[in-house]
């Protein structure tokens, strides 16, 4: 059986290639998540959906460079502090 940090990796390789439907899984497997951190914050529902697809629209924007410059991280980092490590952590753990 797969771990979720196994899943997050082969999600990060396809989409990674262009993968459109592993991007579609991501925002399934993350896109509560984050909306439930950025309502957390700041008690509005329609800001935080824009931060939900700022922070979708971010990484899908910059796929191609998923593992250079830590773009994943950095992502995590200016949007979402606290959706959940696995995801964005695999990234520290695959190759180029």
């Amino acid at each position: 059986m797969n771990s979720s940090t196994d899943i997050d990796q082969q999600l990060a390789r396809r989409i990674k290639k262009g993968d459109v439907q592993a991007f579609d899984q991501l925002y399934e497997r993350y896109s509560q998540r984050v909306y439930g951190f950025a309502f957390s914050m700041l008690k509005n529902r329609e800001d935080a959906k824009e931060i939900v697809q700022e922070t979708f629209l971010k990484i899908w924007n910059k796929h191609d460079k998923i593992f250079k410059n830590n773009i994943i991280y950095e992502t995590k980092t200016n949007c979402t502090p606290s959706v959940p490590n696995s995801f964005f952590n695999s990234y520290f753990f695959l190759s180029a």
